[in-house]
This record gives C-alpha cells, sequence and structure tokens, in this order.
C-alpha cells in the first residue's frame, strides 16, 4: 500500500468511524451515534453505499493488518515460513512465503497462491503469530 493509498484509508475510516459513538454498547457493537440525521440517507441506495463503504475499508485494514504482520514473520523473500498448525479452508495450507512484496500460501497441492484476505485467515494469522505481533 503505498502513502497515498494509507491516508486515503485512513480518511475513510475516520470519515465513517465518525457516524458511530466512540465508546462500545458490547465488546463488538457500536451504536449510531444519537445525533446521527436519519434525513441525510433518503434512499435505500445510500444505505447499501454506506455498507459498502464500510466493507471495503474493513477488507483494506485487514490487507494492511495481514501485510504487517507478514512482513515480521517473513523475514526472506522466497524462503517458505510454516505455520504452527495448518490453515484449513477448503483445502489445507501450510506455509507462507513473501515474494517481490507480495504473500503467497502453500497447499497441500504444493502449489503457492495469494493470501487469504477474510477475517478468519486474518484471526488464524493473528493466533499463530500473537507473540511476535505484541512485541
Amino acid at each position: 500500500m503505498t502513502k497515498d493509498e494509507l491516508q486515503k484509508l485512513l480518511q475513510e475510516i475516520e470519515s465513517i468511524s465518525s457516524s458511530f459513538e466512540t465508546e462500545p454498547w458490547t465488546e463488538n457493537i457500536r451504536l449510531l451515534k444519537s445525533d446521527f440525521d436519519i434525513k441525510t440517507t433518503k434512499e435505500p441506495k445510500q444505505y447499501i453505499e454506506f455498507i459498502d463503504s464500510v466493507s471495503e475499508v474493513l477488507r483494506q485494514a485487514r490487507v494492511l493488518f495481514l501485510h504487517s504482520a507478514l512482513n515480521r514473520v517473513c523475514l526472506k523473500d522466497g524462503v517458505a515460513y510454516s505455520f504452527k498448525t495448518p490453515y484449513q479452508a477448503n483445502m489445507k495450507y501450510s506455509a507462507v512465503m513473501k515474494k517481490e512484496g507480495a504473500f503467497y500460501i502453500l497447499d497441500e497441492d504444493q502449489h503457492y497462491r495469494d493470501i487469504f484476505v477474510t477475517e478468519k485467515f486474518m484471526r488464524f494469522v493473528q493466533d499463530q503469530y500473537w507473540e511476535l505481533l505484541d512485541s
């Protein structure tokens, strides 16, 4: 991610975040601010656009986290770093490799494919490397 793309992402996060209360209602839920003007969203299309923009910012934030975390794991280009336990999706993935700034995971057929950008994979990376990421 370039510096300009990162700045744009941070601005989008700030813009979306400004519609929500700063203190969470529960551990994972933040409510819309009480002064949120529902009249500013006149059509269902605006709700969908809002949801889409939040979803895209979330996806970009996951990509940013994964690149940040895997940069700390993959110290050398072209070297496979094995997971403590395989990542299970439609097949098992046993290692991650960095090559020319991109990350790839090794599947059970011994092929490398792009990393996943799902929340499930992000949590897997966080769980695998929490000791390294916490330091």
